[in-house]
């Protein structure tokens, strides 16, 4: 008889971990690579889909813009013109009525907004509430990744805008970098006050919520003070350039408006108002800037001796008056006690005084002589100056370096505006063919003032889903001449 002994084979309880960590780790590597691949083609289907609803909403824009046409009371086709809102009449929705159509940028989308006409009044007017759709998402024209990151640093020869080292000229606070309170001597003038990290030097600022007859001229100034620098330093300000008025809180914000125009800054640098007609109103851009306008027809600067603002005053008093426009910016302290709040406005729009919190900045071109060594960030972010020395960026601010090159988002306009451009068409030879690239570069200047001189528009979109992921944009862009306008004749072509 013979005996045999079978040995079962198998896995060890080492192997068996061995092999579940193995499978694990290719798992993982799948699981990582399916979820890497999924991102990859939902942000390409994202850019697709966005790319074709941009170039859609583009094509009936362009579609739209080129039927416009006068209203149904008669007022010309074309309402205004800026680089992120163009208004105009057109049949928007082909029942044979003008609508008034409004193209904007909002909240990266580009939008559109309706008003119906009032048939049954006469003159037919356009007051109803505005229906507004968006047209394409994911518009980034305004957008820039790593907005303000600093790309250079200057290291300063003494001059930092501190009590000991102040700024003599308004240029040098260009080169803060940081915002806050810095100190200035102009041509004997010493005073001290706040600075926006991009240069804007704050010269008065109110605040809307307390009462009073005049603003104190101070040698100190900070936000909300009720108080404005001292009527001689306004005469030293030397080479400005921007004039710049905000409202930081206030029912009527965003508001934010500039000019560079030279009367506006003669008028600051003599103290005297701002705002005083319609020719320097028109200089002013940026958020709601025609509430800077004068020309309407209002009642409401004729009523207990307001009219009198309309003309000049010293800043104190009037800093700017939008007169006969009841929708305008008011921002006057004469005229009544302080306990009459109906007679102390500081206004972006007229009606809920006193409303908002208002500052008067001014600004001018970066004066770089103060500053010996520049650093400039590296690929490794680093920073190398002139003579190849590197520093970290911590290390440049410990030594007072100030940033004066940084990213800032960029303003990059949805809509541009051409002129006459019939010397290009006749220039072309028998047999050419116009195209748009013949056309020069320089749009014209935002706001149009004169708005029957367009005969082109441009529309430029920025597209991406997600910039940080891919900061390339698409750009979907078209343009539209408004051949029922223009003065030339369209079958010369």
């Amino acid at each position: 008889m013979c005996n045999s002994t079978h040995t079962k084979k198998g896995l060890t309880l080492v192997e068996t971990i061995v092999t579940i960590l193995i499978v694990s780790i290719v798992m993982l590597g799948f699981t990582l690579l399916f979820s890497r691949l999924w991102r990859v083609y939902g942000f390409t289907l994202e850019t697709g889909i966005a790319t074709f609803v941009a170039s859609r909403g583009v094509d009936d824009a362009v579609a739209n813009i080129r039927s416009a046409r006068q209203s149904e009371n008669g007022s010309f086709a074309l309402i205004s013109a800026d680089d992120n809102e163009f208004i105009f009449y057109a049949d928007y929705d082909d029942d044979s009525h003008v609508e008034r159509v409004r193209y904007f940028a909002e909240d990266q989308s580009l939008k559109v907004g309706i008003i119906e006409p009032n048939l049954e009044a006469f003159p037919v007017t356009y007051e109803a509430a505005e229906s507004i759709e968006v047209v394409s998402e994911d518009v980034v024209n305004d957008v820039v990744i790593n907005a303000n990151v600093c790309n250079a640093y200057n290291i300063s020869s003494g001059v930092d805008g501190s009590a000991s080292s102040r700024f003599t000229t308004l240029g040098m606070a260009r080169n803060v970098g940081t915002a806050g309170e810095y100190f200035f001597s102009l041509s004997g003038e010493e005073f001290q006050t706040q600075v926006t990290a991009d240069g804007w030097v704050l010269m008065a600022s109110g605040d809307g919520g307390v009462n009073v007859n005049q603003y104190t001229q101070v040698t100190s100034l900070d936000f909300q003070d009720d108080a404005i620098l001292d009527d001689p330093i306004f005469a030293a300000l030397g080479a400005v350039t921007d004039v710049r008025i905000n409202a930081t809180s206030g029912s009527s914000t965003p508001f934010d408006v500039r000019t560079t125009d030279a009367d506006v800054i003669d008028r600051l640098k003599a103290f005297r108002t701002l705002g005083y007609n319609n020719a320097t109103a028109a200089t002013w851009v940026g958020d709601a800037a025609g509430r800077m306008d004068q020309s309407g027809n209002g009642p409401h600067d004729t009523e207990d001796g307001w009219n009198n603002a309309c003309s000049e005053d010293y800043l104190d008093d009037h800093l700017y008056f939008a007169c006969n426009n009841d929708d305008g910016m008011v921002w006057s302290h004469s005229y009544g006690p302080a306990t009459n709040v109906n007679l102390r406005k500081e206004e972006v729009r007229r009606g809920n005084e006193p409303d908002n919190d208002l500052n008067l900045y001014a600004r001018a071109n970066p004066d770089s002589t103060v500053f010996n060594t520049v650093a400039v960030r590296q690929a490794d972010n680093s920073f190398l100056d002139g003579n190849g020395a590197s520093y970290t960026e911590s290390a440049l601010q410990s030594i007072g370096a100030l940033c004066t090159e940084a990213d800032v988002p960029l303003d990059r306009p949805v809509f541009e505006y051409y002129t006459d451009f019939t010397h290009v068409i006749g220039a072309l030879g028998s047999g050419e063919n116009f195209s748009y690239d013949d056309i020069a570069s320089t749009a014209l200047t935002t706001p149009v003032t004169d708005i029957a001189s367009i005969n082109l528009v441009k529309i430029l979109l920025h597209v991406n889903p997600d910039p940080l992921q891919a900061p390339e944009n698409i750009k979907i862009q078209s343009f539209v001449n408004l051949r029922n306008l223009s003065t030339y004749d369209t079958t010369s072509r």
